[in-house]
């Protein structure tokens, strides 16, 4: 998470040096699964944190010159007994009250989304695009030996 951190204290004025050990973003930030899926989180905190984190990639898209590869395509959650359906109606109404959008949907409506998920399934949560993203590692505004906004990033050295 060091990049994104040197990003926006470099958009303060703060000259950032990041030294990487591996390659560029190849921590913690390479290592996640590169999703912003709403529907997974808890109603709190955890929701709000990463709806937030939703409208900040919706920012940097468009005030980075480069591309981050980011696409809000929405999300589903997989239900796979008519007991995890009943405990997700309630799920839902809760990050519904937090300001999530999601819909539940029964396989029906699920297939006619997915075609492929099994008509075993219960059904699925769902969010509609932009309200649920996807982002790639954010490494386009920092690179090995590269000038970013307010700061240089160096990877490993040649052996």
């Amino acid at each position: 998470m060091v990049l994104p951190v040197a990003y926006h204290l470099a958009r303060r004025g703060v000259r950032a040096t990041v030294l990487e050990k591996g390659d560029m973003a190849s921590g913690s930030s390479g290592a996640c699964d590169g999703l912003v899926l709403l529907q997974s989180k808890r109603p709190g905190i955890h929701l709000r944190l990463a709806m937030e984190s939703r409208k900040l990639f919706n920012r940097l898209s468009e005030e980075l010159p480069v591309s981050i590869e980011y696409r809000c395509s929405g999300g589903m959650v997989v239900i796979e007994t008519a007991e995890e359906f009943r405990a997700m109606e309630r799920y839902a109404e809760e990050q519904k009250e937090t300001g999530l959008e999601v819909a539940l949907l029964d396989i029906a409506g699920a297939r006619r989304m997915e075609p492929e998920l099994s008509e075993s399934l219960a059904g699925a949560a769902y969010s509609p695009p932009g309200r649920a993203g996807e982002s790639h590692c954010p490494d386009p505004w920092f690179g090995s030996g590269r000038q970013g906004p307010g700061g240089r990033a160096y990877g490993p050295t040649p052996k």
